[in-house]
């Protein structure tokens, strides 16, 4: 019965309702070298969920309006500016998505310095401002050789194509490759060797190639941020290292690198930006698999001590894991955020867990139905049917309280 429930997961990748994201906006300053100076980009990101839509002409809109204050550590302002963005969909399942994005840009140019910025939200019909929490910025110059953070990226047609992922620096934890771009001080090298570390040990060893001797200009392009080589010379040469998101686990990493023979260290983390939320309660994210497990392997995996269950959790979804080149389970990922459907839109009076109802123990099993039929009996009673034409099932509801609480019939 397991490994046919497991397969109705394989069979079915979409969710009904996505799952709301942990961080509700996204916002990181990149500054490029440029000489003796530097072009700060300013990107921020918000995903629809967070946004206020108003319906006009049969359309749903939004906006948002970002702004930023920089100071240097005297005080001294160097730029205070805004940005305003709109977006507008007719479909309203986009409005409640957590993975449609908004995304917006502000430049500005400074000495090489420390800056503090001061970033402040205000929706669209909604009146109050936002203040959200500052960033220190801390501008190399070409002296320090490794300058500043790597820049978290995304690529296109064979590489030739760099886009910000925009995720306040994060190197997001998917199934999708990402990539970091490394900025170096004056290197005529084509290539450098580089180490992933994480508690002192190497988890990734990979060569970086050169991409520019050139400064880059970032550009919103589809809504989407893309980085343009500049004609511009620049002390700064940058390096790609491609690929690397799918083969790191969430969390902090050490970067290494040698160049002239002196060991070089930045950091970066790896994040899982649309982790589903049900993972973050693990006792309750074990319990669950009782919809599709043996009751003696959900209690084993109980019997853990506390800090072990992400361990044990991870390790029970490793045997189905159907692509083993990468971190990211797609089947895991693909149960739980089932679960968060579930729990969002199969709530009831006696529960807030929609999951724990005989619907949503059925959408996490199946998925979404091809097809949902109402009807009544002949007491009046709505009678729900859910046709799952792939797998050949069909399951039956009644409301026999008349509150939405539906309960299986077969």
């Amino acid at each position: 019965m397991k490994t046919y429930l497991l397969l109705a997961l394989f069979l079915f990748t979409t969710v009904a309702a996505q799952s709301r994201i942990t961080k509700s906006f996204f916002w990181e300053a990149n500054p490029i070298i440029t000489g003796d100076s530097a072009v700060v980009y300013v990107s921020y990101r918000i995903p629809y969920d967070q946004m206020v839509f108003a319906k006009d002409n049969g359309l749903f809109k939004a906006g948002i309006s970002f702004f930023i204050e920089a100071k240097t550590e005297t005080g001294e302002i160097v730029f205070r500016g805004g940005d305003e963005r709109n977006v507008e969909t007719g479909n309203y399942e986009s409005t409640n998505s957590s993975t449609d994005y908004l995304n917006g840009l502000l430049v500005f140019e400074s000495d090489i310095t420390n800056l503090k910025l001061a970033p402040e939200v205000k929706l669209s019909s909604v009146k109050r401002t936002y203040k959200l929490p500052e960033m220190s910025l801390t501008i190399n110059s070409v002296d320090s050789v490794l300058i500043n953070k790597p820049i978290s990226v995304y690529t296109t047609g064979n590489g030739t194509n760099i886009y910000l992922n925009n995720f306040s620096g994060l190197l997001p934890f998917s199934d999708i490759e990402k990539s970091l771009i490394i900025s170096v001080a004056n290197s005529e090298v084509e290539e450098i060797e580089v180490d992933i570390k994480q508690r002192d040990s190497v988890i990734l060893s990979k060569t970086a190639s050169k991409i520019s001797d050139k400064a880059f200009n970032i550009k919103i392009e589809d809504n989407s941020l893309k980085l343009y080589k500049s004609d511009k010379t620049s002390p700064v040469s940058y390096y790609l290292l491609e690929s690397i998101s799918n083969k790191l686990d969430e969390g902090s990493y050490d970067l290494t690198t040698n160049i002239d023979e002196a060991e070089l260290t930045t950091s970066f983390d790896v994040y899982w930006v649309t982790k589903p939320p049900s993972l973050y309660n693990l006792e309750f994210a074990i319990e669950i698999l009782e919809y599709i497990e043996k009751e003696e392997v959900v209690r084993d995996l109980l019997d853990n001590d506390e800090d072990q269950y992400l361990i044990a959790l991870s390790k029970y979804w490793e045997k189905f894991d159907r692509n083993r080149n990468t971190k990211f389970n797609e089947v895991m990922n693909e149960f739980y955020s089932r679960v968060d459907s579930a729990d969002m839109n199969y709530s009831v009076m006696r529960t807030d867990r929609g999951s724990k109802t005989d619907r949503g123990r059925i959408y996490i099993k199946y998925g979404k139905p091809d097809s949902v039929v109402r009807t009544y009996s002949a007491t009046n009673q709505i009678i729900e049917t859910w046709l799952y034409d792939r797998v050949n099932k069909k399951f039956y509801f009644t409301d026999k309280s008349g509150l939405g609480d539906f309960t299986l019939m077969n």
